[in-house]
């Protein structure tokens, strides 16, 4: 449609809640229709704010104007109560009581490229999962998650610079896909993945990954992340205890857990000769490798897997001061 014309004002007519509406009739402009032969993407590029289609509203609102309006090219103005212009004087047109559905409402221009918008339900059948095996240049065999949904999810809640916060990262799906689409991020994950871990896959991200969602945003690579570990002190016990080979190897670990470990409040820290005794002959039965590896596990603390915070101080832990700056940084803390 071009050269349409303001409109002559005719009639108001009562929208409920809504209030008054004004009805225009149009007389100038020019209209014609795209044969299948014209709808090509060029035209559509060239007449975007111009291009419409008609529809039958299903609307209580819609429903009870469309009667009172007449034949021809009408528009009416009214100010919505809900929806994209809730609060806005709005102008919507009319063809023979069927409405006008713009073009440019449905589609956007972004870097000389037409792109179809498509309205969002509840309910996403889309096949997201074909192919995504080595998204990000790592593989994992079940649990990844196709960088398309979480750019779903991701555009539907934040826009650009916004934080995003992942507390189960995995292989870095929603890392990654936060740092193409320009948002800030926090990830934890407290699994090793190896080669497939998220440390590998953002790394390849800002060396340029091809792969996932990158053509579509036209992602060329950049930016920077830091990455940091939790200061191990149980943990590192624990470490200990399952890498360990014989039972000599577990006694040795034991007894250094016994001089500088948390361990449970109920656990002697003496290592009476009777115990070790006992725990010697475990490991004389049957899988009493893997028994004796339970035991001592069962004698740390697990709220001491790692350094808190509150005893970055404590000489015991040897944090060094780049440390403590980092940790201060991070947290805000000023003390």
């Amino acid at each position: 449609m071009n050269a349409m014309d303001k409109g002559k004002y005719i009639k108001e007519i009562n929208g409920g809640k809504t209030g008054s509406i004004k009805v225009f009739t149009h007389t100038k402009f020019d209209c014609h229709k795209l044969d299948r032969k014209d709808r090509i993407e060029n035209n559509y590029k060239k007449s975007f704010d111009k291009i419409f289609r008609l529809t039958n509203p299903q609307g209580g609102l819609m429903k009870r104007i469309i009667p009172q309006l007449p034949k021809g090219f009408v528009s009416i103005e009214y100010t919505p109560t809900k929806g994209r212009n809730k609060g806005q004087i709005y102008r919507a047109y009319f063809i023979d009581q069927s409405l006008v559905v713009w073009f440019r409402d449905s589609a956007k221009m972004e870097n000389g490229t037409l792109i179809k918008l498509i309205k969002m339900s509840n309910l996403w059948i889309d096949n997201l999962f074909q192919g995504i095996a080595k998204e990000g240049s790592v593989e994992l065999k079940a649990g990844k998650k196709p960088e398309a949904l979480l750019q779903k999810i991701i555009e539907i809640g934040s826009k650009p610079g916004d934080l995003i916060f992942d507390y189960h990262v995995g292989s870095g799906t929603t890392c990654a896909v936060a740092h193409k689409l320009g948002r800030r991020y926090v990830g934890i994950e407290q699994l090793d993945y190896g080669k497939n871990n998220c440390v590998v896959r953002l790394q390849n991200v800002i060396n340029g990954d091809q792969t996932g969602i990158s053509k579509s945003v036209n992602w060329q690579g950049g930016g920077d992340f830091i990455y940091c570990e939790l200061m191990k002190y149980n943990e590192a016990f624990m470490e200990r205890i399952q890498a360990a080979k014989t039972s000599k190897e577990l006694l040795k670990i034991w007894r250094e857990m016994a001089e500088g470990s948390f361990l449970n409040w109920y656990v002697n820290p003496a290592m009476p000769e009777e115990a070790v005794k006992d725990f010697e002959e475990l490991g004389k039965d049957e899988n009493g490798l893997e028994k004796q590896k339970r035991l001592l596990a069962e004698l740390l603390d697990k709220n001491q897997l790692y350094v808190n915070l509150s005893e970055i101080d404590d000489s015991q832990f040897n944090v060094s001061k780049e440390d403590k700056a980092l940790n201060k940084a991070f947290y805000g803390d000023n003390r």
